[in-house]
């Protein structure tokens, strides 16, 4: 779909913006995270909303955290973008499900799969992405693309570079949240899944960019996030080769799961 001066919504938590996907901290606004940026960059100018709660699953943002009586912004909106919390869902499709209902029909529905899903193997939330799917829900598996990169399941295409978890997820304080290379993969899939644009040769340049935004600091980010020396997120960033290759991946696990 074309989305410039189109509305999107991101709803979910702290798996959507601790990579800065979305920017935490702007909650009911329009957001100025990742996925902006790429869409700006690309030439599209998109309303970015931004209604995610840290540590809250869909059906909790449902019933409080949503504005269910402001029928004017959802009839608004051409496409959005929901994440499960870190928690094994028994009823994601009726999760999400209500959740559609809020929407017109011209809304374009897209679920976004993290890395926790993978690491805590919530079979109850893979079976209902394939639910979610012949439903005709797009599913952003960035999630699957880099935990099967870290366990050495696929390998990315012309890198240079050796990966493992830390190279995605964070180990300072927490062990399972994304960190700024895997939420720029969330946003290049979620961006690409949408347009039908290709990830090969998309910029990334904006990721560290602190123009933007002083939290787009990648060394900042590792110094808070990480144990000294053991992220090589930055090192990623600044290889040619393994940012290709890393989008022609991206563009595979698309037509996966799709």
């Amino acid at each position: 779909m074309e989305l410039n001066k189109k509305k999107v919504m991101f709803i979910g938590n702290s798996f959507i913006y601790y990579g800065y996907c979305v920017i935490e901290g702007d909650q009911g606004t329009p957001d100025l995270g990742y996925f902006h940026h790429l869409a700006r960059v690309n030439g599209d100018d998109v309303t970015v909303y931004d209604y995610v709660w840290g540590g809250r699953n869909l059906n909790q943002l449902y019933e409080k955290y949503l504005p269910l009586d402001n029928k004017e912004l959802f009839e608004s909106i051409d496409c959005v973008f929901m994440s499960e919390a870190g928690e094994n869902n028994r009823d994601l499709v009726g999760s999400v499900k209500r959740i559609m209902a809020l929407f017109p029909e011209k809304t374009k529905f897209v679920y976004l799969c993290h890395t926790y899903t993978y690491q805590c193997h919530h079979a109850r939330i893979m079976m209902g992405m394939s639910k979610l799917r012949k439903m005709g829900v797009t599913i952003v598996n960035w999630g699957g693309l880099a935990y099967d990169i870290w366990k050495g399941r696929v390998s990315v295409p012309g890198g240079k570079l050796s990966y493992n978890k830390d190279s995605f997820v964070v180990n300072k304080h927490d062990w399972h949240h994304q960190n700024m290379l895997s939420g720029y993969i969330c946003s290049l899939m979620a961006y690409c899944a949408v347009t039908g644009k290709s990830a090969v040769g998309q910029p990334y340049g904006f990721c560290n960019d602190t123009s933007l935004d002083a939290r787009f600091d990648a060394k900042r980010y590792m110094d808070s996030y990480y144990v000294e020396g053991t992220s090589n997120l930055d090192a990623v960033f600044a290889s040619e080769d393994d940012m290709r290759g890393l989008q022609i991946l991206v563009d595979e696990y698309i037509k996966k799961y799709n």
